[in-house]
Formats: C-alpha cells, sequence, structure tokens
C-alpha cells in the first residue's frame, strides 16, 4: 500500500514498505526495503504497488554507486523457482573441501614446477606454469 510523508525539506514523497525474504545458502531471512518513488524505477514502482500480501516475487537488485542496493525488476516467480531445492549441508561442504583440495595441489605443482624449471634453466613464467599445469594433470588423474 503506497503511504505519503513529508522530507525535511516540506516537500512530500510516496514509499512503499515491503517486507521479503531473502535466501541465503538455503536459509531465508526477513528483511525490509523502503521503495522511494522518485528514486523506484516505474516498472518496479508498479509491480510492487500492485503486489498483495503473500506474493511470490523474483526480484532484481544491484548496489549504486553510493552502496546502497536498488531494485531494478520485479517479477512473477515461477513454479520452478518455488521449488528449487536448498543445496544439502554435505554436498555443500564436500565441494568446498573438493576446492581446497585442488587449491592445494595447484600450489604444491607450482613449487616443484618452479624448482624444476630452476634447475633446467628456462625460468620465464609461461615455462613454469605449462610444467605446473602438468604436474597437477598427473596429481588429479
Amino acid at each position: 500500500m503506497e503511504k505519503s510523508a513529508q522530507g525535511s525539506n516540506g516537500k512530500p514523497y510516496s514509499f512503499l514498505e515491503v517486507t521479503y525474504k531473502e535466501f541465503f545458502q538455503g536459509k531465508p531471512t526477513t528483511k525490509g526495503y523502503k521503495a522511494l518513488k522518485f528514486n523506484t524505477p516505474e516498472e518496479v514502482w508498479d509491480a510492487l504497488s500492485s503486489a498483495k500480501n503473500g506474493d511470490n516475487l523474483n526480484i532484481t537488485m544491484e548496489k549504486n554507486e553510493k552502496g546502497y542496493f536498488q531494485w531494478l525488476e520485479v517479477s512473477e516467480q515461477t513454479e520452478a523457482q518455488e521449488k528449487t531445492p536448498a543445496m544439502p549441508k554435505a554436498q555443500e561442504y564436500k565441494e568446498q573441501e573438493d576446492r581446497r583440495q585442488t587449491m592445494i595441489v595447484r600450489q604444491s605443482s607450482l613449487k616443484a614446477a618452479v624448482d624444476y624449471v630452476i634447475a633446467d634453466g628456462e625460468l620465464t613464467t609461461d615455462t613454469v606454469l605449462a610444467v605446473a599445469e602438468q604436474f597437477e594433470a598427473w596429481v588429479m588423474r
């Protein structure tokens, strides 16, 4: 529901107060947003002002130059988006651990490649990286 208030300069302005759920790593967090008519894109304002309590919407937002999030697009949530399962904790942990192990292998391959190339006498970045990639591929086979 559209509301009105008076600014510090005495001029009236319109705004909408929106309560929404944000999902981060599968966990919902309830948040509030105050959409000001004078700095909200017209399509977003129209979509928010016509929304009813309980509507499921997707919001596209980004930080503006002042570091505040601005809503850029509002669209209806599709059934497929509603039923997207959150990643299980065990799977998420395994993926993080796999990435960690890959980084360890890459770091040790790079160190071994530097040692190998120094002994060979051709110390260039391209040579070191090529040798490191070969070492990594051998370890990860």
